[in-house]
């Protein structure tokens, strides 16, 4: 509880779930360039916030992602996707699914 995640680097995908994967956890503060900030797929479930701008997020096949809150005057700047049953849900409480 309370812990902080960085994650550094450069990749298409800071984080993908797969596979009725789960992630839930507190900050999450990405370094370095990344395509999308999180990928869920396959009945995956994440529920957390991020420290800074979100490069995008993309979930699919009933995978299911809140983002709780956004910290330290962060953002949304890349596409945000769900896609075949997913659904994602945005700290100001915008639903994106199919």
């Amino acid at each position: 509880e309370g812990a902080h995640l960085v994650i550094e680097g450069a990749n298409d995908n800071a984080i993908v779930l797969q596979k009725s994967s789960t992630l839930t956890c507190n900050d999450v503060e990405l370094r370095g360039k990344f395509q999308t900030a999180l990928s869920a797929m396959s009945g995956s479930m994440f529920v957390g916030r991020f420290i800074g701008d979100v490069p995008g997020l993309a979930a699919s096949t009933s995978a299911s992602i809140n983002v709780e809150e956004l910290k330290g005057g962060g953002r949304i700047t890349g596409p945000v996707a769900a896609t075949r049953g997913a659904v994602v849900t945005l700290p100001d409480r915008t639903v994106r699914s199919e």
